[in-house]
């Protein structure tokens, strides 16, 4: 977890162990972040441990930077952190208790990676300060926001990816089944437009970016899913609730389904 000392603005990088190439991987990740929104990275201040080792203050070195650390035993003294993953740490599992309350069928603590980078996704857009900006907003130094709350929906709710020949819109209500393809949504996607969602497709576990989608927030569909019947919302739903992020034509088995998978 990389905390901003100045904006409070929190960046998630997920590991899959805490070996140093591991946290090495995790420092560009960061720092390629920042630099995308013109912000240069000077400092670091770490405990002691993975940071402490040759590997790291090597990588410190080169980038120009510098780097601090606490005492031994004194994790206070990096409090503005330790506080951050707190907070992280009780919004991730809010998130996903809520979700799995709803929908205990579908969703389980694999997500939690996922609830986790949604935590601080949600930090970051909807901690305004005295100035009326975000903690985004000030880190990259946006004189306006970048909040749009059309573009937050409820993790771990259901979603309806449509089939591609529907992608360009149409006319009437697409069908319950099999014209539109359930999913779960996980999050925004770090690598598109705010606006673009993570979905993850339950019966293949593959997670991909999707621009087509109706979002259930409420997850009104549940019961019916195991019913194989029509929500009685249905319309309401595709009418108030389906989101068309781009006019461009794509192949929706190219996006939904791995690439090993056809």
């Amino acid at each position: 977890v990389f905390v901003d000392h100045v904006t409070d603005y929190v960046y998630v990088a997920l590991m899959q162990d805490l070996t140093l190439d591991e946290t090495l991987l995790a420092k560009t990740s960061f720092e390629c972040h920042a630099n995308d929104g013109g912000v240069q990275i000077k400092a670091y201040r770490a405990d002691n441990g993975r940071f402490a080792d040759q590997g790291f203050r090597d990588s410190v070195n080169e980038c120009h930077q510098t780097i601090t650390y606490c005492a031994v035993g004194a994790h206070h003294q990096n409090g503005i952190v330790k506080r951050r993953i707190k907070e992280l740490t009780l919004i991730g599992r809010t998130l996903l208790l809520h979700a799995v309350r709803h929908w205990p069928g579908y969703i389980t603590t694999m997500l939690w990676p996922f609830a986790l980078k949604e935590a601080a996704y949600r930090m970051n857009k909807l901690s305004i300060n005295s100035d009326g900006r975000s903690n985004e907003a000030r880190f990259f130094g946006i004189d306006g926001d970048l909040f749009d709350e059309s573009t937050f929906h409820v993790f771990g709710s259901p979603t309806f990816v449509l089939e591609a020949k529907l992608q360009s819109g149409v006319a009437g209500v697409p069908k319950w089944d099999p014209r539109s393809r359930l999913g779960i949504y996980v999050g925004h996607s770090p690598s598109h437009a705010g606006s673009v969602a993570l979905v993850l497709n339950p019966k293949t576990g593959h997670v991909s970016p999707q621009y087509h989608i109706i979002f259930d927030d409420n997850f009104t569909t549940v019961p019916y899913m195991n019913e194989n019947q029509v929500p009685p919302n249905w319309s309401n739903l595709v009418a108030n609730s389906r989101e068309l992020v781009t006019d461009e034509q794509f192949d929706l088995a190219k996006t939904w389904l791995p690439s090993s998978m056809s």
